[in-house]
Formats: C-alpha cells, sequence, structure tokens
C-alpha cells in the first residue's frame, strides 16, 4: 500500500467521523433548542393544549386577523393562529365541534384566504401535528418547528454571544396604530398587502371554496350557531381592496353562503377606525376589545 492510498483512506475516514459527529451534534443542539427555547415560547403548543382539552361553547376560527382581533371571554376561546390557511381553519373547526360542548363557532370570512399564496400552502402535516398530536420522538422533527430549525439556531447562538439587557420594567407601554405613522408609508404598505391579497378569478371552483361551503353546512345541520365574520381592515388596505372585482365576489359568495346554509354573516371590514390598527390589517389591543365586543353580541348575544 503506497503512502498516496493510506493518506486516502485516512482522509476519507476522518471526513467521515466529523460528518457524523456534526450531525449527531446538530441532531443533539436541536432537540435542546425546541425543547428548551422554541416549546416553551410556542403559541402552536399552547393552542394545541388548549384545543385539545377546551370544554367552551364557542370558539373562533381564523389566522392572524382572529388572532390579533378576538380576545376570549368566560365561555369563548380564540383557535386563532397566525399562518393558518383556509382548510386549517376549518379542521380545527370542525375538531371544536366534536369535543361535544359547541354551541357556535365563528369563521373567518375574509377574501385573502382565496389569494393564490394561500391556496397554494399545503398544512396538511401541520394539521396532523396539532389534531391528531402525532407522536414525534423527536420534537425538532415536528413541521411546526422544523421549518424554522435554522432561525432557531441563528436566535440560539446571536443570544449566546451577545450581552442581554433586562427589560425596564417602568417603560410605559406604546401602542402601536397606523393612524400615527407617515399616510405615504401607510398606503404602500396596504397596496402591497391589498394586491398581494387578491383572490384568483373563479376561486369558487377552488377545493378551498367547495370545503368551505360544505363546513358551513355541516356545522349548522349539528345545530351549531355558526358566525361567518370578515374582519375589519384599515382604509388605505379598504379603499385598494373595494376596486377589486374578486374581493367583491368573495364578499359576495360569504353573503350568498350564509343566507342559503342558515348561518350568520357580518362584514365588519369597515367597523373600526385607522387608529385601532397596527397595520394595514390586522389590529391593535384597543381594535382587539372593541371587535370582540362588537362580534360577540352579533354573533351569539353575549356582551363582555
Amino acid at each position: 500500500m503506497n503512502s498516496y492510498t493510506s493518506n486516502s483512506k485516512r482522509f476519507c475516514i476522518a471526513f467521515i467521523l466529523i460528518f457524523m459527529v456534526g450531525n449527531i451534534l446538530f441532531v443533539i443542539g436541536s432537540e435542546f433548542i425546541v425543547r428548551t427555547v422554541a416549546m416553551p415560547k410556542s403559541q402552536f403548543d399552547a393552542l394545541r393544549e388548549r384545543l385539545h382539552s377546551s370544554q367552551h361553547a364557542y370558539g373562533a376560527f381564523a389566522d392572524s386577523r382572529g388572532a390579533n382581533g378576538l380576545l376570549p371571554f368566560n365561555d369563548f376561546d380564540n383557535f386563532s393562529m397566525g399562518g393558518d390557511n383556509l382548510l386549517t381553519v376549518l379542521e380545527k373547526a370542525k375538531f371544536f365541534n366534536r369535543l361535544g360542548t359547541t354551541k357556535g363557532v365563528i369563521i373567518q370570512a375574509d377574501p385573502h384566504h382565496f389569494a393564490n399564496y394561500r391556496l397554494n400552502r399545503d398544512q396538511s402535516s401541520l394539521q396532523d401535528d396539532l389534531l391528531k398530536r402525532k407522536t414525534y420522538w423527536l420534537q425538532f422533527l415536528r413541521p411546526v418547528h422544523r421549518q424554522y430549525l435554522l432561525e432557531y439556531w441563528q436566535s440560539y447562538i446571536l443570544a449566546a454571544f451577545s450581552a442581554t439587557e433586562s427589560p425596564d420594567s417602568s417603560a410605559t407601554h406604546v401602542m402601536a396604530r397606523i393612524s400615527d405613522q407617515p399616510p405615504a408609508q401607510v398606503k404602500k404598505d396596504a397596496s402591497i398587502r391589498a394586491q398581494l391579497q387578491i383572490p384568483i378569478k373563479m376561486f369558487e371552483r377552488t377545493q378551498y371554496a367547495k370545503d368551505y361551503s360544505a363546513t358551513v353546512q355541516e356545522l349548522v345541520s349539528d345545530n351549531i350557531k355558526v358566525c361567518l365574520v370578515s374582519f375589519p381592515v384599515s382604509d388605505a388596505y379598504r379603499a385598494i381592496s373595494e376596486t377589486e372585482p374578486n374581493y367583491r365576489a368573495a364578499f359576495s359568495f360569504f353573503k350568498t353562503l350564509a343566507k342559503h346554509s342558515g348561518a350568520k354573516y357580518f362584514d365588519f371590514s369597515s367597523k373600526l377606525p385607522d387608529k385601532m390598527f397596527t397595520d394595514p390589517d390586522h389590529l391593535n389591543e384597543e381594535g382587539a376589545q372593541a371587535l370582540t365586543n362588537i362580534v360577540l353580541n352579533n354573533c351569539f348575544g353575549i356582551t363582555p
């Protein structure tokens, strides 16, 4: 055996060992970060526990507009989560109905669920984790954490090598309001979001629209009070969306579905002033309190 062959073998063995050790350290480190840092702060895990153990009579199901826009109250809980597509919203509502204590549900009725970027988002594995509580030996392999794994590592490393300061408990909390922002910036941000969220043409033919109609009719037939809600948006967002035919078609779709199924439908898109928004289509704390009062009263006759 010549020296070249011997060196090549040693190099290959060393490379394989380094690769294996690196992978083992990555797995151990990822699991440690997810279990000790990510999971204790995970809204997904907290929502999953609340949903499976819920004995509430009323629940809300939406994406970030609902998560930011509705507050829990007595027998009402909010199971909305940012990023949920329409199928995930519907599956959570059906799961809630099967718990046996359900009297009413709020289901989001917003046009952007039929936008291209929402229709192409497959969340089937996330739904399995949320609703079936699929068992994972390694928590970092769960879809909800796996998609953010590199961000977890980056944040953990930065936190380890940077000095952290304790938050100033005496600092005054300032509520974000788009009414305090430069009008030109507000208009620009609203335009970007409203254009991105335009429903596709003939969205009524999509599986999302068909499943939406079927779920509403199924819940109504189970004697559940179904309330379809179009969440508030800012003046700038609404000025743009009202010029788009596909937005108008979506609102018409929700209204017609409610009429034919026996569900209630409320279009609150123009209900609140800009001072109650933190960005073009998400409410701040003041807006959430106001909307919760309006929605619960209109949908179920509850006065918070």
